[in-house]
């Protein structure tokens, strides 16, 4: 389906004194929970950016883990399930092996990213220099550079072409 999101501000607990906090990307069914959260006046200076197609089922299921761990409120009914349940009249079955996914899903992806990112950092060391020497007949120094991604050029030994 396709959703409508915006780009708010968020007094949280609606306390007047708090600063408002930015939120980005948010949903309209976010809006929907941050109001029931900290009170109808808390989500301000709605900016509507653009719509994206969503699953709503599963966002509904992110929103509850979001905005309620499963352990706050009872053991088999979190507070964010809850509050989701409530506030759009739906029943999310099956929500914490919806939660288990998640988490393992979550390790995958940031080991993943870990993994690429230990290889650029292999890759970023990585020395480019040639393994053949450089040999001038002008009398000019060759000139290498040391390592991936220097602008530092080292000069080389004078060495005279053979003839």
């Amino acid at each position: 389906m396709k959703a409508r999101f915006f780009n708010c501000f968020v007094k949280l607990g609606g306390d007047p004194v708090i600063a408002l906090t930015p939120k980005y990307k948010v949903s309209e069914f976010e809006v929907k929970v941050l109001r029931a959260m900290h009170g109808d006046d808390a989500v301000q200076r709605l900016t509507e950016i653009e719509p994206a197609d969503i699953d709503k089922a599963s966002h509904l299921y992110a929103l509850a883990a979001a905005y309620g761990g499963s352990d706050i409120g009872t053991k088999d009914r979190p507070v964010g399930k809850m509050l989701i349940e409530k506030l759009f009249g739906v029943t999310l079955d099956n929500y914490e092996s919806w939660i288990e996914e998640s988490l393992e899903r979550e390790a995958r992806e940031r080991e993943e990213r870990q993994k690429e990112r230990a290889a650029r950092e292999t890759n970023r060391g990585k020395a480019i220099i040639s393994e053949t020497p450089q040999i001038t007949t002008d009398g000019q120094q060759g000139m290498e550079v040391a390592a991936a991604g220097s602008d530092v050029a080292t000069p080389r030994p004078q060495r005279k072409a053979l003839e």
